[in-house]
């Protein structure tokens, strides 16, 4: 279950970077609106030029090099802040250098005027601090500040999912229930809404020993899951039916975990998994009986 769920945050990880390429190519289509803006600055904008001309050769520390030149040369300027915006996310996207893109990132937010790009660059620092540094708590501290300030509804149902993610990852499992259950009230997103009863149901479980009726909780969002996915996604079913198999297991009902594995054997990601907890099951059963 930890796996399929590692392999879910890869897939979406892998979408955000895919998007992130998206929105970065897409800046280059301003380069000859910024570089008509600059007639008086030929020499910075044929490093600009030059910049970009590395850039799409994949020489990205070489492109950076030239952007952050542009950037103390001509500060605040057009070319300026766009030569910081690349600088940016190419060291977040392509050079690992988180650090410094964060500091990239906060200036370019200062000094811009683009309302659409400040967004991007707040999401783009949500991603260092989540996913590719996992800052968690300042993560958290990051997604609540951005939804505190009313300005992008909506993204807040990312951001809350990913303060309960992060909540999760610290060992706060109790306080991101309260979150994940805070979006099921607020949202209306049902891809976001199936992933966060998939969370509910597991961190339920994860307190399963020391919380009362937490086994009764998980168990009735996996049911919710399985209700919505059967019919149309066979794996997401088959990984509802997999956990809810699991949670029948520690409340001592073998049987009724038997009869949801075998439900699905042939559709989860891993069929060796299931055969290997049905011979778990039966194995303790002939103990139990000797």
């Amino acid at each position: 279950m930890r796996a399929a769920a590692v392999l879910r945050m890869d897939q979406l990880r892998e979408r955000l970077l895919i998007n992130q390429f998206k929105r970065v190519l897409q800046q280059a289509l301003l380069l000859s609106s910024l570089l008509a803006s600059c007639t008086n600055q030929s020499s910075i904008s044929a490093r600009y030029l030059t910049a970009e001309k590395l850039w799409t050769e994949k020489k990205y520390e070489a492109s950076v090099v030239e952007f952050d030149r542009i950037v103390k040369e001509s500060p605040g300027s057009a070319l300026g802040l766009q030569s910081l915006w690349r600088a940016s996310l190419t060291r977040s996207l392509f050079l690992k250098d988180y650090s410094e893109a964060l500091k990239g990132l906060q200036s370019f937010i200062e000094q811009s005027a683009q309302p659409n790009l400040i967004l991007e660059a707040q999401k783009e620092i949500g991603e260092i601090l989540f996913s590719k540094t996992q800052q968690h708590q300042a993560a958290i501290d990051h997604y609540e500040k951005l939804i505190q300030s009313g300005k992008y509804p909506e993204d807040e149902g990312v951001f809350l999912y990913r303060i309960s993610r992060s909540y999760v990852s610290i060992g706060k499992i109790k306080k991101a229930i309260l979150i994940q259950e805070e979006i099921l009230k607020k949202l209306n997103d049902q891809e976001l809404l199936l992933k966060t009863k998939m969370d509910l149901a597991q961190n339920w479980f994860t307190i399963g020993d020391v919380e009362k009726q937490a086994y009764s909780k998980a168990i009735d969002y996996y049911k919710q899951v399985s209700i919505e996915t059967k019919g149309k996604n066979r794996r997401k079913f088959a990984e509802a039916l997999f956990g809810m198999a699991i949670v029948l297991e520690e409340m001592d009902k073998p049987d009724e975990a038997i009869e949801l594995y075998k439900m699905i054997e042939s559709d989860y990601i891993v069929p060796n998994v299931v055969k290997i907890r049905i011979q778990k099951i039966n194995d303790r059963t002939k103990r139990k009986k000797i």
